[in-house]
């Protein structure tokens, strides 16, 4: 369809529905975007500081046998949180600590950069994880440390963001081409008057 065949009143209302659009399209955008960026500053912080206070504990162990005694302690600290996977490596690959589900957390990750969050699905289960390297008193080679956090929660709700963002998406554009029609229409009555009033006139 021609936009040039329509009415006056039809393309103001047309134009009016684009503008609405397209300013929440880019607001959407945004917030999504923004939205994004901080669930993963805030995953990225709770795993720097179960790293940290990993770290710590670990530091303690002077030996293979102060280590044993520390993992009561890492036990509480790594397993309080519910959504958190953890796994310890030695030196030569061996598991000093693993929960009961860390152990699928794919080996690839056990040589990730450090500082870099890595994602990882296990069927509908959604991790975010991060990699350390540890030296440890004692310990020939440095430790490693893989903790992922379970983010599924959090990709469920930018599902549902975006279903709920496209019905409104569409209400909006409802609802502004109805009113664009109402205001055009009632700003261009004085000009359909006066085109009415000069159609009426004849040559006399």
């Amino acid at each position: 369809m021609n936009i040039r065949h329509l009415s006056l009143t039809a393309r103001m209302s047309l134009m009016f529905m684009s503008a609405v659009i397209a300013v929440l399209v880019i607001a959407g955008l945004s917030f999504y975007t923004l939205s994004k960026h901080h669930f993963e500053e805030l995953d990225r912080q709770a795993l720097v500081e179960k790293l940290e206070s990993t770290r710590h504990i670990l530091g303690k162990a002077r030996d293979s046998a102060n280590l044993a005694e520390e993992l009561p302690q890492l036990r509480a600290l790594l397993g309080a949180h519910q959504d958190l996977l953890a796994i310890i490596l030695g030196g030569n690959g061996s598991v000093l600590f693993a929960d009961s589900s860390a152990t699928a957390i794919p080996e690839s990750f056990r040589h990730a950069d450090e500082q870099d969050m890595w994602s990882w699905q296990d069927g509908e289960q959604l991790y975010r994880g991060m990699t350390a390297l540890v030296t440890a008193p004692g310990q020939a080679a440095p430790l490693t440390i893989l903790l992922a956090l379970d983010v599924t929660n959090h990709a469920h709700f930018f599902v549902t963001l975006q279903r709920w963002f496209w019905i409104g998406l569409i209400i909006s554009a409802l609802l502004s081409a109805a009113l664009g029609w109402v205001v055009a229409r009632s700003g261009l009555r004085p000009l359909r008057q006066v085109t009415d009033k000069a159609a009426s006139m004849s040559a006399d």
